[in-house]
């Protein structure tokens, strides 16, 4: 879990994106959980299937290959554009969510809280009964508040860690590919 600093980097006093103070500063304004993210949002908006320099792992995927016909090509680069509108799309939500996960940080504690924590854990462990954890929101009353905020915070940090959440973003990513495709078909 992270330590708040004295002062979080030379020029600024948090991250860009989420505001957090928690994590360290890694570069161009950002936390170590958000410059990932945001470099490789910069990266994507400057996918262009005329300039294959730009082109890294899925863009080289979906670019428009030389042998290709001129309506294989036109397919192709309308493809490739989709392809890159989700993929910043998909960054962008991710950058959000960061942002609003860390509001959540700041604020009070509800027992609520707490139970949408344990239940988010329960669905990624692909639990039997999906109401295992619903309705526990009222056993966490008699925490303090000290109490409540180290439990979120150690459940976030196991959500945060987790290679589901990054399993879950791809499926979400997916789900769009398919009926936005299919949809403009």
């Amino acid at each position: 879990m992270g330590v708040l600093m004295s002062k979080w980097s030379k020029r600024v006093d948090e991250c860009a994106n989420c505001g957090t103070a928690r994590r360290a500063h890694k570069a161009g304004g950002y936390c170590t959980r958000c410059y990932p993210v945001a470099a490789r949002l910069e990266k994507v908006k400057r996918w262009s299937c005329e300039d294959v320099r730009t082109l890294n792992g899925p863009a080289l995927k979906y670019a428009p290959k030389p042998f290709f016909n001129s309506e294989q090509m036109a397919d192709a680069k309308k493809w490739f554009e989709f392809v890159k509108s989700l993929h910043i799309w998909l960054l962008e939500q991710k950058l959000e969510s960061y942002h609003f996960s860390e509001q959540q940080h700041s604020g009070i504690v509800t027992g609520l809280d707490l139970e949408y924590a344990f239940r988010r854990i329960a669905s990624l462990c692909h639990v039997r009964n999906k109401n295992l954890l619903f309705g526990i929101a009222g056993n966490f009353d008699g925490f303090a508040q000290p109490q409540r905020r180290f439990l979120l915070d150690l459940l976030k940090e196991v959500l945060e860690n987790s290679r589901a959440e990054e399993i879950r973003w791809r499926n979400l990513m997916a789900s769009r590919y398919i009926s936005e495709y299919f949809a403009s078909q």
